[in-house]
């Protein structure tokens, strides 16, 4: 028989014990119930859930409270002459507008490193005005080889939907230059001629404009 090694189970779970018959708990196969990538899967009490949560939703309650702050930090900071200042706030500012989750090329420590699919980086970002906003996109879902333009009319700050307030349910998109004619993304043609060059920057998905991508038909 093959020895069994592994480290104890944390006491804040009910795996611990034999839980009463009021405590909601999940079954599963075997002794040791295992996720797929083969570590241990604990079963939480509900009230340890109920105190992450709290902790969690207060950290976001502290952060909401700093925003003004940093968005008035993030303005001036744009303004800066020093182009690594600058381009680093411009990322930023399109984040507290939109929500956008930042990727990182450090984010695991593969050999091989990979954007994520939500990346951001300063050569996506182009504003021009207070309305216009140009990302550089390469969509990895759909047939989408070309730069994306649309414009944004209203961002508050927090979303109630958890999603910005585009213009229309779909945004305006233009392929090329600003003068080109609005084109559905969803039917985008796949002979883009500059494919090549394209396939050299980072993946960022559609999640910018706040859509997810699995309700999209």
């Amino acid at each position: 028989m093959r020895k069994q090694s592994a480290k104890p189970a944390p006491t804040r779970t009910t795996c611990t014990s034999t839980p009463g018959f009021f405590c909601p708990t999940r079954c599963a196969n075997g002794w040791h119930p295992r996720r797929i990538p083969r570590r241990a899967q604990y079963v939480y009490s509900q009230r340890f859930q109920q105190s992450q949560a709290a902790a969690k939703f207060g950290r976001i309650r502290a952060l909401m409270k700093e925003y003004d702050g940093m968005f008035a930090q993030v303005a001036k900071d744009r303004q800066s002459s020093d182009a690594a200042v600058k381009t680093n706030s411009d990322c930023m500012d399109l984040v507290m507008k939109m929500g956008i989750r930042p990727g990182s090329e450090s984010d695991t420590k593969a050999a091989k490193k990979a954007y994520g699919e939500t990346t951001l980086l300063g050569q996506h970002v182009k504003i021009e005005g207070s309305e216009s906003v140009f990302l550089r996109v390469f969509l990895r879902f759909w047939a989408i080889r070309q730069p994306l333009r649309f414009r944004v009319t209203s961002i508050p700050p927090y979303s109630p939907h958890g999603r910005p307030q585009l213009e229309n349910e779909l945004p305006d998109v233009h392929f090329g230059s600003p003068e080109a004619q609005p084109v559905d993304w969803r039917n985008a043609p796949d002979d883009d001629p500059d494919d090549e060059e394209l396939e050299e920057t980072p993946p960022f998905v559609v999640a910018v404009l706040g859509y997810d991508p699995k309700d999209i038909d």
